[in-house]
């Protein structure tokens, strides 16, 4: 990454201008300019872009869908985020697998978090042009390596994984990041506004045989439910919704693993639905993984009071009551 000038003014755009216009970045500097004044507008609006570019990121790992291009791939599966070269599939995640999820949701939400001016995004742009050239993924970590900010970035993330683990991650979430900067900027391709229409279509699509899951759950039949629930997923695999009812039909047949991977998908898709972070704790203290159900809890609470009336999160609250006097109980 290059350090850029930040003292050029302002090109200020509206989504009226843009409609309108059609203003197409012909460089860098201008594609950074156009990004940045579209997601500094307001805070939501820039939530709902740094969301789609996690879970685009994050699709290969949770939701057997890829939006990378093949040699991005081919470099998880070298540093091992990706476990295998087989066709993706909505799996149990193994404890490895949700660990290479958590480094490469934390390495995202790092690169999210250095956009703070115009030039980070160049930053941002800068170095993913100049891995697009690289055939080799140690050719890849080289190039990364030059950057200050890539090296401070990595420091960051050494418990969560070996280095070339961490610096692959870094590298996917810059890379995942630029190219929603480019299809908006250079091709007036809005990936947060089709993903929201492919979203809202797939929803429609499924609530049948939702519905038919959440007979088969009110009637006892677990099992039924979770493989209805399994169908709906494959006509609608964005849905928070479907993912936090599986795994809670998984919790009731005692499949805790499943339900811990599909408490994981669901809260990545919306990290503030209180349904989803209390089955994923659950399922971490049916595990036996007491401390880690914990620390999930406290996490999920942090997360939902900021957004939630205190109704809202009850369950999390007695969730987390239960959680301590179990470990008094135990003697913990």
């Amino acid at each position: 990454m290059s350090d850029s000038d930040d003292s050029m003014p302002d090109l200020v755009y509206s989504d009226d201008d843009l409609e309108q216009k059609r203003e197409t970045a012909t460089n860098t500097a201008q594609a950074a300019q156009m990004w940045f004044a579209k997601i500094k507008k307001n805070k939501k609006n820039r939530e709902r872009y740094e969301r789609v570019i996690k879970i685009y990121l994050l699709a290969p790992f949770l939701y057997g869908s890829v939006n990378q291009p093949d040699k991005w791939i081919t470099w998880a599966y070298e540093s091992t985020l990706l476990p295998s070269e087989n066709a993706f599939k909505f799996e149990t995640l193994t404890p490895e697998q949700i660990k290479c999820v958590d480094l490469v949701e934390r390495a995202v939400d790092l690169v999210i978090g250095t956009v703070e001016t115009k030039s980070h995004v160049m930053q941002i742009l800068e170095l993913t042009a100049a891995c697009d050239k690289k055939k080799r993924l140690s050719d890849a970590i080289k190039e990364a390596e030059k950057s200050v900010k890539h090296k401070e970035l990595k420091q960051k993330l050494m418990d969560l994984g070996s280095e070339e683990q961490v610096t692959t991650a870094l590298l996917l979430a810059t890379r995942q990041y630029a190219d929603h900067v480019d299809k908006l900027t250079r091709e007036h391709n809005d990936l947060v506004d089709d993903y929201d229409q492919t979203f809202r279509a797939e929803e429609k699509k499924s609530q049948v045989t939702k519905m038919q899951g959440n007979n088969a759950f009110m009637k006892g039949n677990f099992k039924q439910a979770s493989t209805t629930y399994t169908r709906a997923i494959h006509m609608s695999p964005y849905s928070h919704i479907l993912y936090g009812n599986r795994a809670q039909a998984y919790l009731k047949t005692g499949d805790y693993k499943s339900a811990l991977s599909d408490g994981r998908r669901a809260m990545l898709l919306k990290p503030d639905w209180p349904k989803g972070q209390y089955r994923y704790a659950q399922a971490l203290y049916e595990l036996g993984m007491h401390k880690e159900a914990a620390e999930a809890n406290a996490k999920a609470l942090k997360i939902c009071m900021a957004k939630l009336n205190k109704d809202e999160i009850r369950d999390l609250e007695l969730q987390q009551q239960k959680f301590k006097d179990n470990a008094s109980r135990d003697g913990g």
